[in-house]
């Protein structure tokens, strides 16, 4: 008996579901849609009043069934994955502000265009910490340093670590303010708003971008530094100064809480995760002797103080500059070694996860020091700061500050010649901005 060539009525039904979703030569048929629509005109009221699904009286019905059906979940089932796959489309960086010592405070908006001098240097430039004198600025015998924009943008604080004096400016290079802050590390700007804390004394101030005080906070020690804000810029965090332990200071209530207790330890540079957990790193403090080892290591606290947790194994020589991950799944943090003659010291950037596990290499450089400034709004990206070593004497050969993949891949030259970058990222679909202050 030969094979029947004529479609039956629901063959025919099928080829016209088929027609109907599918759109154009670019687009594929949608299966799933298909699969849907073929069941339901598979159904019809039973003799019992109900509705059942009609069971197909030939193989040839059952088969079309089954394959709709299976492609129709297997094309569910793609949609998803790629709905989860990562944009292919690196984050940009929007503009660039750096402190170059033979030039002076350097704008590029975008990043390649050409430099725009905000504050130009007047004099020979300082070597250590490389900064730069300028006759346009209040404190013009200033050593200018360190550099941070505010979390609009439309500011940037400019600090002379000597000095003790933070500058703040226009990005059209017009001096707002400036004022003595009392400390010695960089600025830091509140993450919300345009404010900076700034430590005097027994006396947290929250400061704005014309020099006024806005608010003066007492606290129960004598601060050394400012380490940062948290990210929704209701917390400050400080180091004391005869004690090293690291306090959380309440911005609106005033309260002060102690992280760690811990009077022969030194708790250094600390960053706040988005989730409220508080990276930071301790070597032996006051313990230290010029001939013994000082171990050092990276921990984590609550921000209440507790659950205090060791990342790393203590080392010699250590990490340093701990910094999350947008998403506070992972640490990127600078680990030293020495090279065999002693004169070289290398910083190699590392990852972790946030219960120490899986720890991994990301920077390669051949010799210096390299060690993190920020991460690109979606985690894909690090700006590393890297100063370039003579192997046999350990001299500083020079000072760039590059991009990396946050696995290490793609490594390039961001701006060249300076380790003091700071930077507005654009996101990944361009709509939305954020700020990003070195931390050093």
């Amino acid at each position: 008996m030969s094979e029947r060539t004529t479609m039956d009525p629901f063959e025919t039904r099928l080829t016209a579901l088929i027609d109907a979703h599918t759109a154009s030569a670019e687009r594929p048929v949608d299966a799933l849609a298909v699969a849907r629509a073929a069941m339901v005109a598979g159904t019809r009221r039973s003799s019992t009043g109900g509705i059942g699904i009609r069971f197909i009286g030939t193989e040839r019905r059952r088969v079309w069934l089954l394959a709709l059906v299976a492609i129709g979940v297997l094309a569910a089932l793609v949609a998803v994955g790629i709905g989860n796959l990562p944009t292919s489309r690196e984050p940009t960086i929007d503009k660039l502000v750096y402190s170059d010592p033979k030039i002076g405070l350097v704008l590029q908006d975008p990043p390649g265009s050409t430099p725009k001098v905000i504050v130009p240097a007047s004099g020979p430039a300082g070597k250590e910490p490389p900064c730069f004198p300028s006759d346009v600025l209040a404190v013009g015998t200033g050593c200018w340093s360190w550099i941070a924009l505010s979390s609009s943008g439309r500011f940037v604080a400019l600090h002379a670590e000597v000095a003790s004096v933070t500058s703040i400016l226009t990005l059209d290079g017009h001096e707002v303010a400036h004022f003595y802050d009392g400390q010695g590390g960089p600025v830091r700007w509140s993450p919300v708003e345009d404010v900076i804390a700034v430590s005097f004394g027994v006396e947290l101030r929250i400061v704005d971008p014309n020099g006024l005080v806005s608010k003066r906070i007492p606290v129960p020690m004598d601060m050394k530094s400012i380490h940062g804000w948290s990210p929704d810029g209701r917390h400050v965090v400080v180091q004391a100064k005869d004690v090293p332990d690291l306090w959380a200071v309440d911005v609106a209530s005033g309260e002060s809480v102690r992280l760690t207790d811990t009077p022969t330890v030194n708790e250094q540079e600390s960053d706040w995760s988005a989730d409220g957990l508080i990276a930071y790193t301790a070597d032996c403090g006051d313990a230290w002797t010029p001939d013994g080892p000082c171990p050092s290591s990276l921990w984590t606290v609550r921000p209440d103080g507790s659950d205090r947790r060791r990342l790393t194994p203590e080392d010699e020589d250590g990490p340093t500059w701990p910094i999350w991950a947008p998403d506070g799944k992972h640490l990127a943090y600078t680990d030293f070694s020495k090279a065999d003659t002693g004169a070289v010291v290398n910083g190699v950037v590392y990852m972790i996860d946030t219960d120490g596990s899986n720890p991994r290499q990301i920077t390669t450089f051949d010799s210096g020091f390299a060690g993190v400034l920020d991460w690109s709004p979606d985690g894909s990206t690090i700006v590393v700061s890297y100063l370039r070593q003579t192997r046999s004497i350990g001299e500083i050969e020079a000072a760039d500050t590059w991009i990396i993949g946050a696995d290490g891949s793609n490594p390039r030259i961001l701006v060249p010649g300076t380790i003091y970058v700071d930077q507005v990222w654009a996101s990944a679909d361009d709509k939305s901005m954020s700020t990003a202050s070195p931390r050093q």
